[in-house]
C-alpha cells in the first residue's frame, strides 16, 4: 500500500473518530516514548506529534499511553497537562496492563499540523481528533476553566494571536509567513467596524504586542491571561548570540516549564472560546481552530506561505563507498535532475569533491538537503572538526539499506540533523529501542530501477525473453564455525544451536527474535545494553548460517526436480553437493546489467534479505523491468500486493510446492504476463527511485512543518 492510499485510510478512519468506539476491547498496549523531536516544554509540536501517535495506535488496535519525559518538572510531559487515553475511557490501566501485550514502537502516517487548517477534510479530522483526545486533566482544567470564567465569562470577544520572538522575528525556513503588523491591524480595525465585541482577546508571546494594540485601539478593551513573556530573554540571548530558539532560551534561563506550558495552554484555550479569530497561521492558532470545533462567527488564519519556500530546494548526494549503493544515489541524482532540482555530488573516493571550494559555494548559494546510504557522509567534518550537516544546519536523510546494528558508531551518538529511513518497520523498531537518541527516524523501503535497454527500446513480451528463471544476487558465504562467547560456559555452543534451530523451524522469526527467545527460555535476565552488543557482534553469524541455509535447501530441491536456472552472483556453490548442469553460476555483475538480465527473464526468483516487515529494492526492480516477480513474503509486502494478481509468493519451507509454482508459469506464459502487467502498474506510480526521492522532500516539508 502506497502512502495516499494509506493516508485516505486514516482520513476515512479519522472522520468519524469518536475514542468511546474502543470502550471495553481489549488491545495491546503501545508505549509512545518519543517523537519527532526532543521535547523539552508544552508546545503545540509536541501535542499534534503525540495525537498522531496516539489515534495511529488505536488505528492499528493499540491502546496508546504517552511516556515521553519533558525538560525540568515535568517528568510525563503529556500527563503533566492531559488525560492518557486510559483516563479517558475509565480503565483501571495498573489492573488492565497486567496481561496485556506491549508494544514500544508507533509511526503516524498522518496528523494534525499548520496545513491541516487550509484542507477541508484535514481540518474536520483534526478537530475530532483534539475533541476526543487533547483533554485536560483535572489540575489543567480547574486552572483554564477559571481562566475562561475570569476572562471572557459571558462577553463577545475578538481573539488575536500575534507570534514575535523565534518566529516572528527570526523567520525560519519551512515555517509559515506571519502577518506584518500593519496588515493585522487592518483586518482587526475592519472585523471591528463589521461586527459588535465587547473587546479583544489577545495571545502574543511578546509583551510589547500588547502595548502596540492598546496604542492603536485605545477605545477597545484588550484582554490577555496570564503569561511569563520570554521576549526580553529572547532579545538577551539575541544580543549575546547565544540560540535564540525559545525552548533553548528557557533552559538558558531556568524557566519554570510547568507554568510557562499552563499559561501557553490555557491561552489557546482562551482564543478557542472566542467568538472570532484573527491570527496568523501558526501551531497555536491552528490548535485554536481545531479546538473551537467550528464554533467560530469568523475567523482568518492568513495563508501567506511559508519563510524561505521561494528558494531552490538543492539536493546534496553521497556516494563512493559501493557499486550498489552508487547505483541507489545515481537514479536518484537522474530523478532529481528531471524535477530541475540543483543536485551537488560527493565522492567519497574523490576529496576534491567535498576539500574543495565547490561543496561551500554550492551550500551557500542554495537551501540545502543531504541524501546518503547507509550513512556513508554522516560523520563528515568541516575543517575545524565540527560536523558538516550539523555546522551549516542541513538535514541529513540517510537511507538505512541494512540492519541497524551495522552502524552502531553513527546511532548511538548520532547528529543533530540526522533523519534515518530504515527498509524494515523491525528497524525502525530496533532503532528506537536500541539507539534512542535517533529521534527522526521513520520506515522507506527501497525503490526499483528500470534498466536501459527497456528505456530505450521498450519492453519484451515474457514469450520472446530468452532467460527462463533468473537469480541476481549473492548467496551468503558458509559459516563454518561460530564466534566463541566468554560470557557461556560453553562458550556459546547451545546459544548458536538454538537460534538457528529457531529460525530454521519458524522463518518469519527475526535474528533479534531467536536470540531474545533464548534468554527467555533459559531464565537469563538481559539488559538492553547487553542485548545490542549481542545483535552488533554476535547475530550476523546467525542470520547468515541461516540465510544460506535456506538459499541452498531451495536451489538443491528445484535442481532435482529438473529446474533450469541462470544465477547471476557469488557463493552459490557448496562443497558438500554438486549442482547439476541445469543450474548454470555465472560471475556477480553490477546492478545495472541485474536489471538488464531482469529485463530478459520470463521469472526472476528472489529471495528477501531477512526483512519481515519491509522490503529491499529486488522485488521493485523485477517488476519495473515487466519479470514475475516470485518472492519470499514480508508483512510490508503482503499489504501492498496479492498473490496471484500482482506477484508470485512462495513459502522457502516448501520448496517442492514453489518448484510447481515456477513451471506453471512457464507453461502458461499468458498468465504470468497478466501478473507481470499488473504489477507494472501497481509500481510505476509508487515505487521507482523518482517516487522515493519525492517521498523525502515531502517528508522533509512534513517535518520540519512541525517544528515551532
Amino acid at each position: 500500500m502506497n502512502y495516499m492510499e494509506e493516508y485516505m485510510q486514516r482520513m476515512v478512519f479519522l472522520m468519524d473518530f469518536h475514542i468511546d468506539t474502543f470502550q471495553n476491547k481489549k488491545m495491546p498496549i503501545c508505549h509512545i516514548t518519543s517523537g519527532y523531536f526532543e521535547y523539552k516544554n508544552l508546545n503545540m509540536c509536541f501535542v499534534n506529534d503525540m495525537v498522531a501517535r496516539i489515534a495511529e495506535a488505536l488505528y492499528q488496535g493499540y491502546l496508546p499511553v504517552v511516556e515521553v519525559p519533558g525538560g525540568e518538572g515535568l517528568e510525563n510531559l503529556w500527563g503533566a497537562f492531559f488525560k492518557q487515553p486510559h483516563e479517558i475511557l475509565e480503565i483501571d490501566y495498573d489492573a488492565y496492563a497486567k496481561d496485556a501485550e506491549h508494544v514500544y514502537e508507533i509511526e503516524p502516517v498522518w496528523g494534525p499540523g499548520y496545513k491541516a487548517n487550509l484542507i477541508p477534510r484535514e481540518l474536520m479530522c483534526s478537530r475530532n481528533l483534539y475533541r476526543e483526545l487533547v483533554v485536560l486533566n483535572e489540575r489543567s482544567d480547574a486552572y483554564i476553566s477559571n481562566e475562561i470564567s475570569n476572562i471572557i465569562g459571558d462577553k463577545k470577544l475578538l481573539g488575536v494571536l500575534v507570534r514575535g520572538t523565534d518566529l516572528g522575528r527570526e523567520h525560519p525556513e519551512n515555517h509559515p509567513r506571519q502577518p506584518e503588523w500593519d496588515q493585522l491591524l487592518t483586518d482587526i480595525t475592519k472585523e471591528l467596524k463589521t461586527n459588535a465585541y465587547d473587546g479583544i482577546y489577545l495571545a502574543s508571546d511578546e509583551e510589547k504586542t500588547e502595548q502596540m494594540l492598546k496604542k492603536a485601539l485605545p477605545d477597545i478593551q484588550i484582554y490577555t491571561n496570564k503569561r511569563h513573556y520570554l521576549s526580553a530573554l529572547f532579545e538577551d540571548a539575541k544580543n549575546k548570540k547565544e540560540s535564540t530558539i525559545l525552548t533553548d532560551v528557557m533552559e538558558e534561563n531556568q524557566v519554570d516549564l510547568y507554568t510557562y506550558g499552563l499559561e501557553y495552554l490555557s491561552s489557546l484555550y482562551l482564543l478557542s472560546k472566542c467568538e472570532s479569530l484573527i491570527a496568523g497561521n501558526t501551531l497555536g492558532s491552528s490548535a485554536a481552530l481545531f479546538l473551537n470545533g467550528n464554533q467560530y462567527r469568523f475567523y482568518k488564519l492568513y495563508d501567506l506561505g511559508f519563510y524561505g519556500e521561494n528558494k531552490d530546494r538543492a539536493l546534496i548526494f553521497v556516494k563512493g563507498a559501493l557499486e550498489t549503493l552508487d547505483y541507489f544515489a545515481e537514479q536518484m541524482i537522474n530523478a532529481a535532475k528531471c524535477i530541475n532540482r540543483p543536485c551537488y555530488v560527493i565522492d567519497i573516493s574523490k576529496p576534491e569533491t567535498y576539500n574543495g571550494m565547490g561543496l561551500d559555494t554550492f551550500v551557500s548559494e542554495h537551501d540545502c538537503l543531504a541524501i546518503m546510504f547507509n550513512q556513508v557522509g554522516v560523520m563528515f567534518e568541516d575543517t575545524s572538526g565540527v560536523n558538516y550537516w550539523d555546522a551549516k544546519g542541513i538535514p541529513v536523510f540517510s537511507m538505512q539499506v541494512d540492519h541497524p546494528r551495522n552502524f552502531a558508531d553513527a546511532l548511538t551518538d548520532p547528529i543533530q540533523m540526522l533523519h534515518v529511513l530504515s527498509i524494515d518497520r523491525n528497524h525502525v523498531k530496533f532503532i528506537r529501542r536500541f539507539f534512542p537518541n535517533v529521534k527522526r527516524n521513520f520506515f522507506l523501503p527501497n525503490g526499483g530501477a528500470i534498466a536501459a535497454s527497456v528505456k530505450e527500446n521498450g519492453y519484451k513480451k515474457l514469450k520472446d525473453r530468452s532467460i527462463d528463471i533468473l537469480i541476481v544476487g549473492d548467496c551468503q558465504q558458509e559459516v563454518t564455525t561460530f564466534p566463541k562467547i566468554e560470557a557461556f560456559d560453553d562458550g556459546g555452543e547451545l546459544f548458536f544451536g538454538y537460534c538457528v534451530q529457531k529460525m530454521m523451524t519458524d522463518p518469519s522469526l527475526t535474528t533479534e527474535e531467536a536470540i531474545e527467545s533464548f534468554f527467555l527460555e533459559y531464565g537469563f535476565d538481559v539488559p538492553d545494553e547487553t542485548l545490542r552488543e549481542f545483535y552488533t557482534s554476535v547475530s550476523i553469524f546467525i542470520e547468515t548460517y541461516v540465510r544460506r541455509e535456506w538459499k541452498q535447501k531451495m536451489i538443491r530441491a528445484l535442481d532435482e526436480v529438473g529446474i533450469s536456472i541462470e544465477i547471476y552472483g557469488r557463493n552459490w556453490s557448496a562443497p558438500d553437493y554438486s549442482l547439476s548442469e541445469r543450474i548454470h553460476i555465472h560471475e556477480r555483475i553490477s546492478s545495472a546489467e541485474c536489471n538488464e538480465k531482469i529485463a530478459d527473464a520470463k521469472i526472476t526468483l528472489n529471495c528477501m534479505p531477512w526483512y519481515k516487515r519491509g522490503s529491499s529494492e529486488r522485488p521493485f526492480n523485477t517488476m519495473l523491468n515487466g519479470s514475475l516477480c516470485f518472492i519470499d513474503p514480508s508483512e510490508y509486502l503482503l499489504e501492498r500486493f496479492e498473490d496471484g494478481k500482482e506477484i508470485s509468493f512462495f513459502d522457502i519451507q516448501k520448496p517442492e510446492e514453489l518448484a510447481q509454482k515456477l513451471k506453471y508459469y512457464l507453461e502458461h506464459l499468458d498468465e504470468a504476463q497478466e501478473i507481470a502487467n499488473r504489477a507494472l502498474d501497481a509500481v510505476m506510480e509508487n515505487d521507482t527511485w523518482e517516487c522515493r526521492l519525492n517521498t523525502i522532500l515531502a517528508m522533509q516539508d512534513e517535518v520540519y512543518g512541525h517544528a515551532v
